[in-house]
């Protein structure tokens, strides 16, 4: 007996690869996609742009994909497979998985090289902000006033501090 396939996106016979058929079930047919659909379906699933977040202490993440098409604020959950998408219905888990991966891994040891050490010093002759972190070649220490509102002057003549820096010395000075 010969079993032929027949694809029911393009409508071609095919014959099937070595890791299998693709199929779906509709009602009681069984629709089959042939290698060739399969691999223009991944390609509308590239990842073209990302950023990772967080948001309520859940881990997100925001794509873009080649046709234009954009994901926000997706949680996710990672585990020893791959990442997985919350909220999501029908989409490649592994090879969106296989793209992401790489890129989390990339944004968290940014992330962690500008995790900085910072200390507020109240010193006789002035006070200053000490900071150090593995992306800076050497500490800084960034001459400071604390204003009458309760906000915080940086000395103008101060050496340039990088936004990853600054963001964090806010946070520490607000949450004083």
């Amino acid at each position: 007996m010969i079993l032929e396939f027949k694809c029911n996106t393009c409508g071609k016979k095919f014959i099937p690869d070595s890791q299998g058929v693709e199929y779906s079930k509709k009602g009681e047919s069984i629709l089959l996609k042939c290698p060739n659909c399969c691999q223009k379906d991944l390609k509308k699933w590239n990842v073209k742009d990302v950023q990772f977040g967080a948001k309520n202490f859940q881990a997100t993440v925001s794509f873009e994909l080649q046709d234009g098409t954009r994901f926000e604020n997706r949680g996710y959950t990672e585990s020893a497979v791959g990442i997985t998408l919350d909220r999501e219905v029908n989409y490649p888990q592994k090879h969106l998985s296989d793209q992401l991966r790489p890129l989390l891994d990339k944004y968290r040891e940014e992330r962690d090289k500008w995790n900085a050490q910072i200390e507020f010093v109240e010193a006789f002759e002035g006070n200053y902000i000490t900071v150090v972190a593995s992306a800076l070649k050497e500490g800084l220490r960034i001459p400071y006033r604390a204003r009458n509102d309760g906000s915080l002057w940086i000395h103008p003549d101060s050496a340039p501090i990088p936004p990853q820096i600054q963001q964090q010395i806010d946070e520490k000075w607000n949450s004083k």
